[in-house]
């Protein structure tokens, strides 16, 4: 907790012994002798009050914060309605934040920017590439001859594509001889993507 810059996230058992100790009466009832039973009583409760502050920072400084949360991950996912047919099978805990951050960032839009935000917090970087039908008087030479279909369409190039080819002695009959996983921000682009467009990955 000392890098949340919170500086009662810190607190320990001594030091609300000490803050309980310093706001007792005076008076011989009161001893002042550290050896005394009543400052190892006040020496326990202030353990006890440590570790409700501590859970408490946690909770505020820490599981507040959907990349770093554990305790409340699930919680979160729930929230942002995860797992769902874009999260792979056994993620792991990045995985799970990763899809957590890209579900967040994906709050709504259709621009290059917006698209290029939701898969760098999934930890992808893309870039978007979209197409102009050739037009007589606005086209210009060597233009690519694109037809009105193409003004639909948009291609992402992104890298991590992971590929797992076949083997002797580590596949099976009935294997197909490669297959590939896509990057998870691939199919969240997939499932935000328009309706009306054509989406076109090309994996580097």
């Amino acid at each position: 907790m000392s890098g949340t810059g919170n500086p009662f996230a810190v607190l320990t058992g001594d030091d609300f012994a000490a803050q309980m100790l310093a706001l007792r009466p005076t008076g011989a009832a009161w001893p002042q002798d550290p050896d005394a039973a009543q400052w190892a009583y006040f020496a326990g409760l202030g353990d006890c009050v440590a570790l409700v502050n501590a859970a408490s920072a946690n909770l505020s400084e820490v599981e507040a914060d959907p990349a770093q949360t554990l305790l409340l991950l699930g919680d979160w996912e729930t929230d942002y309605g995860l797992p769902d047919p874009c999260t792979p099978a056994n993620p792991t805990l990045a995985q799970r934040h990763q899809l957590l951050l890209g579900r967040i960032a994906a709050i709504g839009g259709q621009s290059p920017a917006y698209y290029e935000g939701v898969a760098a917090a999934m930890g992808s970087t893309i870039t978007i590439q979209t197409y102009q039908p050739f037009q007589a008087g606005v086209s210009h030479a060597g233009d690519p001859l694109l037809n009105d279909a193409w003004a639909y369409a948009w291609t992402v190039t992104m890298s991590g594509l992971q590929a797992s080819y076949f083997s002797a002695g580590g596949s099976g009959a009935g294997d197909p001889t490669a297959s590939y996983i896509t990057p998870p921000a691939s199919c969240l682009l997939q499932r935000l993507a328009p309706a009306h467009t054509v989406l076109i990955f090309n994996f580097t």
